[in-house]
């Protein structure tokens, strides 16, 4: 089985604290380059104190996630992008099953980022705040809530509510560039 390049360790703990800038770019799923010709994708997750996590697809299939640190787990598989769930366990609970956020890609466009770092958009009630909308999935479209703020000084955004446990590190927002967004 062909394994994905594990982050280092500065890198994991940036993500794992909340602190990194583009969690993104670090959890949900990633195509990597591994000199085969099937689509290899590795699928990373925050869960810590987890005993075991798995990425459930939309085919059923599971792939097993191994910890790779900081209560960052990874594992991969050869389906390409898709549709999936985290189940992860814990010592004395029942599996937790849960959407990960990080798979999703961002719900503002390059529009809104030009009108908004230019200072002209007319709209930012539409653009920024929280809004219901229908995340376009691999195989679908699932409803969920985006958050989108301007904070051009923050080093990272979290967003905490009861969906969460109240810890904002496991939804820590991207930095869309230079607009402060």
């Amino acid at each position: 089985m062909i394994t994905a390049p594990i982050p280092s360790d500065e890198l994991l703990a940036a993500v794992a604290s909340g602190s990194h800038h583009d969690p993104h770019a670090v959890l949900g799923q990633h195509p990597i380059a591994a000199g085969v010709s099937d689509p290899l994708t590795v699928i990373r997750a925050l869960r810590p104190l987890a005993s075991e996590v798995t990425a459930v697809l939309d085919t059923g299939a599971r792939v097993e996630l191994a910890h790779v640190g900081r209560g960052i787990w990874q594992g991969t598989q050869l389906i390409g992008p898709t549709d999936y769930l985290i189940e992860a366990r814990y010592p004395d609970a029942s599996p937790w099953v849960a959407d990960d956020p990080y798979r999703y890609a961002p719900t503002i466009g390059e529009l809104d980022l030009h009108l908004i770092g230019e200072g002209r958009h007319e709209r930012l009630w539409d653009a920024l705040g929280a809004h219901f909308r229908d995340h376009g999935g691999v195989s679908g479209t699932v409803r969920g809530t985006a958050f989108t703020v301007w904070a051009p000084n923050a080093r990272a955004v979290r967003v905490i509510g009861d969906f969460n446990d109240w810890d904002g590190v496991r939804s820590a927002m991207r930095s869309m560039g230079a607009t402060g967004v």
